[in-house]
């Protein structure tokens, strides 16, 4: 494993561990918003969308870890289907009706994009 590989790797497990708290802090923020009586469309729109994204980075690291696998038996490199680095997710700022849009795309070429209204919107954590 080269050290490029290795830092690809521990970032993906980085990224699904955090995405595993956004979705338990998302989860908590519904039954927040239940006990309170108060609309959980938004909240719950999110939570499928971290969600969808968890399942992405999931899929990442498997097939970073086949391609590993890969190059160790055959002491040569496999490519995957499609290239690990085009699955991404982004967060545009607010548009000047104050709504973030969260665009979530794969590799495969599937996209979703969410909208989000800024008065709807938390700090799940600070960085």
């Amino acid at each position: 494993m080269t050290e490029l590989e290795r830092k690809h790797l521990v970032e993906t497990d980085r990224h699904i561990a955090e995405c595993k708290e956004y979705i338990a802090k998302q989860h908590e923020l519904i039954q927040r918003a239940i006990k309170q009586g108060r609309s959980t469309e938004v909240a719950e729109t999110t939570l499928e969308a971290l969600e969808v994204s968890l399942r992405a980075f999931e899929r990442q690291r498997r097939l970073l870890l086949h391609r590993l696998k890969s190059a160790s038996d055959d002491h040569h490199r496999q490519e995957p289907d499609h290239d690990l680095r085009a699955e991404r997710i982004v967060i545009y700022r607010p548009k000047d009706a104050g709504t973030y849009v969260i665009e979530l795309r794969t590799a495969a070429g599937e996209a979703l994009a969410i909208s989000i209204p800024a008065s709807e919107t938390r700090v799940v954590r600070r960085a």
